[in-house]
């Protein structure tokens, strides 16, 4: 019987990380960054309404990204992350059948650099490893100073999964924690009827 009830609470719990999310590490130990933030009037609702980054393929990136999309899902995951993984392949499924929509999926590699936007080229191929393994062949960016400070500072756990206009304006709620493909359907169809 206490087999059965120590079985039973270490399933509750294995179930309980995997449907949330996980913990995001990075060294917070980072001045100039939370200066930035501070300084910087495009956070909350406009987070991505202005920034530059790059890709995991290196290539610059800016709030373009959106134009000639209705809706876009801005995944935020790590490497280390066993929920965002597992939902990649979902991601990757949905950004491909829902591209006549104009909608599209991009991620953002929480842990490929530091607060500063330093990046770690280790972690960049780790990432580009698991984006081809998984199957999520849409655009990934890595944390930038515009990045971390529009947004990426207020990110505790992941996946988060937010999502924006053409103007990189958020649309909705932010959602923590892995998601079935079924629920992130509901959520893109209503979302796409709200931004027509």
């Amino acid at each position: 019987m206490k087999r059965l009830a120590f079985l039973c609470l270490t399933l509750a719990a294995a179930s309980a990380f995997l449907l949330t999310g996980c913990q995001n590490d990075q060294n917070t130990d980072s001045s100039s960054a939370w200066q930035t933030v501070a300084e910087n009037e495009t956070t909350g609702k406009n987070a991505f309404t202005r920034f530059t980054a790059q890709t995991l393929d290196g290539q610059e990136a800016d709030q373009t990204l959106f134009q000639g999309h209705k809706l876009t899902m801005i995944n935020i995951w790590g490497t280390f992350c066993p929920p965002c993984l597992k939902e990649m392949p979902d991601l990757g499924a949905l950004n491909k059948e829902y591209a006549d929509k104009g909608f599209q999926v991009i991620g953002i590699v929480s842990d490929a650099g530091d607060l500063n936007g330093n990046i770690d080229d280790a972690q960049v191929e780790k990432a580009k490893q698991i984006a081809a393994e998984t199957g999520a062949d849409y655009v990934h960016l890595l944390p930038s100073p515009d990045l971390i400070a529009n947004k990426l500072y207020e990110v505790s756990s992941i996946p988060e999964t937010l999502f924006v206009n053409e103007q990189g304006q958020q649309v909705g709620r932010s959602y923590v924690g892995m998601m079935t493909k079924a629920e992130w359907e509901k959520i893109i169809n209503d979302l796409l009827e709200a931004v027509e």
